[in-house]
């Protein structure tokens, strides 16, 4: 059974569609100004084109999970359409366009602000409207259920107002564009998972280049386009990003994960991160604290070259991690204090470039300094061996192989 056509437009408040009907045919509801509730029963399979057109007062619709195929302009002129939900489904469902070849998507002329997605969802990228929710400036929440294993191709392009995405673990991969020009996209949440996330780009920029994200957290590993002609990193030179919180699911830091992130200072990571690439945090100047876990194996050439502003480096590796050329560089080891395991001091004392920190610590039980030790050498701030207190901040080595800061005034 379907509905073809419903005549009295001015009139009609509220439809229930039974579960008899399957199909919701061309035009059945346009122009139905009334209309402000519409419940669509479980057995409808789809809802044709224009058929809830021009229907001005309807505020929220819910998909039910039956439908699979939703056609070209249904939502047009759904000038109060706020909140809509797709409930959670295995079947795609396919979507039309507002307007052919204009990039105006299925929801175009809706006032969008909330959206739960069910569903993985079919629609045409390659002309004739983008995405359903392309360039929805109102969205401003959305919710992604248990069913969705990809977000499509420009899903959530232009959506300026969106403030923050929360991509479950279910979601296996992420397409070119989804979400470009995202101007308040300040959070990312990459749940816990056990398998990868695939993530694309924009184009030639990194997928979250228009966005002003402040904290990503990464519950897994991710997999993405490494080379430049693809923006190197979904993170690369994204210049807002203050914190970074990677979880024991994820095992290794890709070559120039977070390069330039001049804004990012706050960076922890877990204990089944093995490797740190090549360039990872190199040039993120704002970078104060850092710390990794106990299974950090290797960290790759100039990973921190540039990152002149840290002050607390915390290692839970019992070995210290093998270093790639100049990869501790830059970190000034005159003012940066180093915490690792107490018993493994001496081998860090001992080995290449972790043994040129003077603050080593031990990072379980605090500051690790005998009452017994006594002073070996002095330097000033600027490394200059000092023969006896001088007035300012003087660094002070112990014969337990420890350093101190002491204010000498």
């Amino acid at each position: 059974m379907a509905i073809l056509l419903f005549i009295k437009k001015t009139t009609l408040k509220s439809v229930t569609i039974g579960n008899s009907v399957t199909s919701i045919g061309d035009n059945a509801f346009y122009n139905c100004r009334g209309l402000t509730s519409v419940t669509i029963g479980n057995s409808v399979r789809s809802i044709g084109d224009n058929a809830f057109s021009g229907c001005t007062g309807l505020t929220s619709v819910t998909i039910p999970n039956a439908v699979t195929s939703i056609g070209n302009k249904t939502f047009g002129y759904c000038t109060s359409l706020k909140d809509l939900r797709i409930e959670d489904g295995e079947s795609t469902l396919s979507l039309g366009y507002n307007s052919s070849g204009t990039g105006e998507g299925l929801f175009y002329d809706c006032p969008l602000e909330t959206l739960y997605l069910g569903r993985n969802l079919s629609y045409d990228t390659s002309s004739d409207g983008y995405s359903p929710f392309y360039d929805k400036s109102t969205l401003k929440s959305v919710t992604i259920g248990n069913s969705v294993t990809s977000i499509g191709s420009s899903a959530f392009e232009g959506c300026s107002s969106l403030p923050e995405i929360n991509i479950p673990s279910n979601v296996a991969s992420i397409e070119d564009y989804a979400f470009s020009d995202c101007s308040s996209l300040a959070i990312v949440t990459i749940a816990e998972r056990e398998t990868e996330l695939t993530l694309g780009s924009n184009g030639s920029e990194p997928m979250f280049a228009d966005c002003p994200l402040n904290t990503v957290y990464i519950g897994g590993n991710i997999n993405y386009p490494t080379s430049s002609s693809n923006g190197y990193s979904p993170f690369y030179r994204n210049t807002s990003l203050e914190t970074v919180i990677i979880t024991d699911k994820e095992t290794e830091i890709s070559d120039n994960e977070f390069y330039s992130c001049t804004g990012l200072k706050n960076v922890t990571m877990g204990d089944s991160v093995k490797k740190i690439g090549n360039w990872a945090f190199s040039g993120c100047s704002s970078l104060e604290y850092f710390a990794f876990g106990s299974g950090m194996k290797a960290i790759g050439e100039e990973a921190f070259s540039d990152c002149t502003a840290m002050t607390k480096l915390i290692s839970k590796a019992v070995t210290p991690p093998v270093c790639g050329t100049q990869a501790l560089d830059d970190i000034n080891k005159w003012t940066c204090e180093l915490y690792v395991p107490g018993e493994a001091i001496p081998d860090y004392q001992a080995a290449d470039q972790w043994k040129e920190f003077f603050f080593m610590y031990d990072g379980v039980t605090g500051i690790k300094n005998d009452n017994n030790a006594i002073e070996v050498v002095r330097y000033d701030i600027n490394g200059r061996l000092l023969t006896e207190p001088t007035k300012g901040i003087n660094i002070v080595k112990y014969s337990d192989g420890t350093t101190r800061k002491e204010i000498v005034k």
